[in-house]
């Protein structure tokens, strides 16, 4: 079942008790049924992956999840858990807001209450391997933005890895670092493109 909503306020919403309906405050592991459901993946997956030294989390499968829940086509950039979601600017333009631009910055503009955001990941040096970021390492979903004290509560897979030995979707809140992400997708938009009263 997808959201439907008669405008952007609504769309934000619905979104957000989507999460706080399907995602437990404690989390989801990937021991449990529901993270299963909700990513695809299992502990006993990620580890045969992790074996082989593919680095396989649910960040990106989660994302796919949200976007499906949320009434995002099929097929799209964001229902396909793409971690380079700036691509849905090619789907809908306008959608994509990069971070770190001056007109960003100067309007204070920063995401909203369902809202997919995307930010790097930084690999650590390994005996085998070098120190590297991945542009397009990470994404996750905007719960809630509180201007008044700059902070974002997120709702995100791909929080653990091999060295926790399974895999997390969690609830975090922290302070917003526009210098530590790429931008996001108002979500809002993408799914009404032609103004809040579609």
């Amino acid at each position: 079942m997808s959201i439907t909503a008669p405008d952007w306020v609504e769309l934000r919403r619905l979104i957000r008790q989507m999460l706080y309906i399907n995602i437990p405050q404690k989390g989801l592991n990937s021991d449990e049924k529901q993270f299963q459901i909700i990513t695809g993946m299992s502990t006993t997956s990620l580890k045969k992956d992790w074996d082989r030294k593919v680095m396989t989390t649910s960040c990106n499968s989660f994302l796919g999840w949200a976007a499906r829940q949320i009434g995002v086509r099929q097929g799209s950039v964001l229902s396909r858990g793409v971690l380079n979601i700036s691509k849905a600017e090619q789907e809908v333009p306008g959608c994509w807001i990069m971070a770190n631009t001056g007109e960003a910055i100067d309007a204070n503009m920063h995401p909203q209450s369902g809202d997919f955001y995307s930010s790097p990941h930084e690999f650590k040096a390994t005996a085998t391997t070098k120190a590297w970021t991945q542009e397009w390492g990470h994404v996750g979903l905007v719960y809630d933005f509180d201007e008044y004290a700059n902070e974002w509560t997120l709702v995100q897979g791909g929080q653990g890895g091999p060295s926790s030995g399974r895999d997390f979707i969690k609830w975090s809140t922290s302070r917003f670092d526009r210098s530590k992400i790429n931008g996001w997708v108002d979500i809002a938009y993408y799914k009404m493109p032609n103004g809040p009263e579609e």
